[in-house]
């Protein structure tokens, strides 16, 4: 990953970090990995849910990795593929989590888990960055973690945001969902990369998409 890009460059600004949660981990020398450059002394927790790319980095990355989708509620949920045309499962990172799309058939079920219970049993206790880009999940993923957020031990989230869903038919969470959410909880954006302006897949709508950085003030 290019360490000058934009979102890289939001992990400083994550301060006296402690924990690093890795929500959908990318590629060797992404994010977990500028992360145990940035803080060597972080413990650093990755969730990837598709069997052979967790075999791919599960050695690589540098902390622990759990093959497990990260949802508002501990189970199992069933992700779509976004992309219908493609052979089906074969890139589950580009996934939605439950999420289905015109022509996408029946999904893939996996184990999956809420932050709070990785949090609470892991028995983090500060300084807790979480870090997401996981197709419009966003918003479940944080409403599983609210428990921590209330008790402020999440101290910095990086997300994937879009102002609309680029889809017809999805859950998918808009950026204001996202800020109502974590406003009442003490949480304020307090740094944005520069804005990407896109057509939506099949709604014919103009999204705005950016990554954010939101604290607890």
């Amino acid at each position: 990953m290019n360490l000058n890009s934009e979102v890289i460059k939001l992990l400083p600004l994550c301060k006296g970090m402690k924990h690093f949660i890795d929500v959908g981990t990318g590629e060797p020398d992404s994010e977990a990995w500028v992360v145990k450059k940035l803080f060597p002394e972080a413990d650093i927790i990755g969730m990837e849910p598709q069997k052979s790319r967790y075999q791919d980095i599960k050695d690589k990355l540098p902390g622990t990795l759990i093959e497990t989708a990260v949802w508002s509620s501990d189970g199992e949920i069933t992700m779509y593929d976004l992309n219908p045309t493609r052979k089906p499962h074969k890139h589950l990172k580009d996934m939605a989590y439950s999420f289905p799309v015109e022509g996408s058939g029946e999904g893939y079920c996996v184990p999956c888990v809420c932050l709070d219970t990785i949090i609470y049993t892991n028995d983090m206790k500060s300084d807790i960055c979480i870090w997401a880009d996981i197709e419009g999940a966003e918003l479940e993923v944080l409403r599983g973690a609210e428990k921590a957020l209330k008790d402020g031990l999440i101290t910095s989230i990086i997300l994937e945001l879009r102002s609309v869903s680029p889809y017809k038919k999805t859950r998918w969470c808009t950026a204001g969902q996202v800020i109502d959410f974590l406003k009442p909880m003490g949480y304020k954006m307090t740094k944005k990369t520069s804005s990407s302006f896109n057509k939506g897949v099949d709604n014919n709508k103009t999204f705005e998409r950016y990554d954010a950085l939101f604290q607890r003030i």
